[in-house]
């Protein structure tokens, strides 16, 4: 800002450092299961949309 230098450091890690302590697990899926969503339009992909009530009943016996 107004021709000022400028130093900031970023922390390792996702959002800028905020999980830099936390622990991960990685877990091997399916490919099936995995449905990224990359712009709105492809959260009108049949994978995103909810399941009916009947599907959803079958589902939680």
């Amino acid at each position: 800002k107004d021709g000022r230098e400028l130093k900031a450091l970023e922390l390792p890690g996702l959002w800028n450092g905020g999980m830099a302590y936390w622990n991960s697990v990685f877990v091997e899926v399916p490919d099936s299961t995995f449905n990224p969503v990359k712009t709105v339009l492809d959260l009108l992909r049949p994978a995103h949309q909810p399941i009916d009530e009947e599907t959803h009943q079958s589902l939680s016996r």
